[in-house]
């Protein structure tokens, strides 16, 4: 293939393609680089070394970030690391295989290739003339495509990509790891002996962005109708609970009963995260900073000294026009509030994090009167703390003739509905639940059915016979880690 008529031909492509492949090039190491200019592209070549009509090359066009991968191996290839605008990272795999080589001496080669190519963090995708007849199903292409497939690979090319007046071969292969459903097609350019392939990736977004969050919608947390509704199918559910003393049983029972109240009554619906807006954030430094991450694209695709400074000093400009920005919104915003030392306080402890949340505590007698006076606040304070341990509600329950001999130094007594009551109120809603998925809402709006008939007995049943439920004494360790430092972990 001449590559003047290619360029021809591409040249009159209303769409460019992102990465253009090329085997069998020929092309020596003493050739000027120059001569194989393509508009808006950036070319990486190898050398065929020994076999002068080997050879491959990459092309990358300018709306990709590339950086090229040096892997251990023999075999005449090229391996570039790509990311799209959308933020997608690929692997493209440009590979030549003579039709002279050692076909058996090839696979191990290959092997070996795809062993590293599963190691890296991204999908590849490997393009080139492998010089293996897919349509001939002999013992090295049924051999070849046992490998491709022990190594999570996948040959996507069905056609013949070289055809003759005696003879049709799939001699040109695609392969790839991903889980993207990609569109291949045959070409036929009339340019050269092979027929081109045409790999076409679809349309992804970058994930990190706009990512729906999958919540449940409650609607008996602000409807009457809905809680009565809700609390009927649960107490109905609870009509027929326990009975056999396993607490595990117990418990795993309670939480599929509310799970299936929960799920008939909480739909659940998918919902986008809502982005804060930096208000200090002006358009000019929008520019600014958009104008660095070009120079920064631009390095990564020729990393020269120019480029490097370049990139820096535009850096050092955005470091300082943000702290510039910062100081003038926040002084100018401060300057406003000065005779007013309330709010002017309350902006600087926002600003700097220290939001204090403030609770306001409600005493009561047992009559449920409100207590105002300072006397009689300190009176029940000092009733509250000379009983604890033992309430007035747990005489009831338990006499000192039935305190077990060898608790001397501590008793736990009975828990009463009232102190569960109080704890479980006391929850916090944003707070994370446990293995068992329940909320800390659903709770709340469960007390009037479980209070009495579960969770007071169960709890009463673990201290009384000295077993805790399994899931109570289990912690779930979720692990994030960034994706440059993710290791295997035992």
């Amino acid at each position: 293939m001449n590559f003047d008529e290619f360029k021809l031909h591409h040249d009159g492509l209303r769409s460019k393609p992102s990465v253009i492949c090329f085997t069998e090039t020929w092309i020596q190491s003493t050739c000027d680089i120059r001569l194989f200019d393509l508009q808006e592209y950036s070319p990486m070549l190898s050398d065929p070394g020994t076999n002068r009509n080997a050879g491959v090359a990459i092309f990358v066009h300018q709306s990709l970030m590339f950086v090229q991968v040096n892997l251990q191996t023999s075999l005449n290839v090229i391996v570039v690391e790509c990311t799209n605008s959308s933020k997608l990272s690929f692997y493209v795999v440009c590979l030549y295989n003579s039709p002279s080589n050692d076909k058996a001496k090839f696979l191990m080669q290959f092997e070996n290739l795809l062993s590293q190519l599963m190691e890296l963090k991204h999908p590849s995708f490997i393009l080139g003339d492998i010089n293996i007849d897919l349509i001939v199903q002999d013992s090295k292409a049924e051999e070849y495509v046992s490998i491709l497939n022990s190594h999570g690979f996948k040959q996507i090319v069905n056609e013949p990509t070289r055809v003759t007046p005696t003879s049709s071969t799939l001699l040109d292969h695609v392969s790839h790891n991903s889980n993207l459903d990609l569109d291949v097609t045959v070409l036929n350019m009339q340019i050269t002996d092979h027929h081109a392939v045409q790999v076409d990736l679809p349309e992804t977004r970058n994930p990190r962005k706009h990512t729906p969050c999958t919540i449940r919608k409650m609607p008996f947390l602000k409807e009457t109708s809905a809680l009565t509704a809700y609390l009927t199918d649960l107490s109905a559910q609870f009509e027929t609970f326990g009975g056999d003393g396993n607490l595990n049983e117990e418990f795993d029972e309670f939480v599929s009963k509310i799970q299936l109240c929960v799920d008939k009554h909480c739909v659940l619906s998918k919902q986008r995260p809502k982005h804060t807006q930096t208000p200090w954030l002006t358009n000019q430094l929008k520019n600014t900073i958009n104008k660095k991450k070009k120079l920064y694209r631009k390095f990564l695709k020729a990393p020269t000294l120019s480029n490097s400074n370049g990139f820096r000093l535009q850096r050092n400009k955005v470091r300082a026009l943000i702290s510039r920005t910062k100081k003038h919104f926040f002084s100018s915003k401060f300057d406003n509030l000065l005779n007013s030392p309330v709010k002017f306080f309350k902006e600087l402890n926002q600003v700097c994090g220290k939001v204090q949340k403030k609770q306001k505590f409600i005493l009561k007698d047992d009559n449920g009167q409100l207590l105002t006076r300072t006397e009689e606040i300190v009176e029940a304070f000092s009733s509250k703390f000379a009983s604890l341990g033992r309430s007035d509600f747990t005489t009831d329950i338990i006499s000192d003739s039935e305190i077990p001999s060898y608790a001397k130094s501590l008793f736990l007594y009975p828990v009463t509905e009232n102190e569960i009551y109080e704890k479980i109120c006391g929850l916090k809603n944003k707070k994370a639940c446990g293995l068992d998925g329940i909320s800390a809402e659903i709770l709340k709006c469960s007390l009037p059915i479980i209070l009495s008939s579960v969770v007071s007995p169960v709890i009463n049943c673990c201290q009384s016979k000295q077993i805790f439920i399994t899931e109570w004494i289990i912690k779930k360790v979720v692990v994030d880690i960034k994706s440059q430092y993710l290791q295997v972990i035992n």
